[in-house]
């Protein structure tokens, strides 16, 4: 990790269930709001677990029912929000790098109150 950065960690969870769960950097000073809009971003790792494909747009899921979203830096958490609508994508159909979409992030922010 280069100087002046640190690796995060954002779960998303259902229940007992971990669907997600990405690996991402930022900056050290990075605030709450800049943290949750590096989420948006492709991750270096992705750990999908029971993310499921949209069947007629596969490079978008959508959890049924609310989820639980948290970022963490080792095991710190920095944030958590709960979500009734979230949306998760990636760059293509077939690759693994999910992540929230811009608007699950705007609403993660709104609700964290950053």
């Amino acid at each position: 990790m280069p100087a002046g950065q640190r690796l995060l960690t954002l779960q998303v969870e259902r229940g007992p269930d971990l669907l997600l769960k990405t690996s991402f950097d930022v900056r050290d000073s990075a605030g709450l709001e800049a943290i949750w809009r590096e989420a948006s971003e492709a991750p270096f790792s992705t750990r999908v677990d029971r993310l499921s494909p949209d069947p007629l747009d596969a490079s978008r899921a959508r959890p049924m029912g609310s989820v639980n979203v948290r970022i963490l830096h080792v095991d710190t958490l920095l944030a958590e929000v709960t979500l009734t609508d979230a949306e998760f994508v990636r760059s293509g159909p077939t690759l693994d790098d999910w992540r929230p979409s811009r608007a699950t992030v705007e609403q993660a922010v709104s609700l964290s109150g950053d």
